[in-house]
């Protein structure tokens, strides 16, 4: 078996970047009952962008507003980017996924 896929971490954002995201992750979870793979930021972007569900409106602009500096207005949809990759290589570094 080749283990270098378990060990090598493929993931090489900076640590706070990484709790943020997992934070966001969670709130995801287990305030809104969403999909675990999925950042708050990434789900208004699908939730209000792509399906066009108004409610989710709010917390789309207050994440845009959050993280203006560092993404220039283009926050959500960064995240949403980065929520599916981030669900494509787990899987494809799941062995029970195969």
């Amino acid at each position: 078996m080749n283990t270098m896929i378990y060990t090598s971490r493929w993931d090489r954002r900076s640590y706070l970047v990484r709790a943020g995201d997992a934070i966001s992750q969670l709130i995801n979870v287990v305030l809104l009952n969403g999909m675990p793979d999925e950042s708050v930021s990434g789900r208004s972007y699908r939730n209000y962008k792509m399906l066009g569900i108004q409610r989710w409106a709010v917390t789309y602009y207050i994440a845009e507003a959050l993280f203006y500096v560092r993404d220039r207005g283009d926050h959500c949809r960064l995240a949403f980017i980065e929520d599916v990759e981030r669900a494509r290589m787990r899987s494809l570094c799941d062995p029970f996924t195969r």
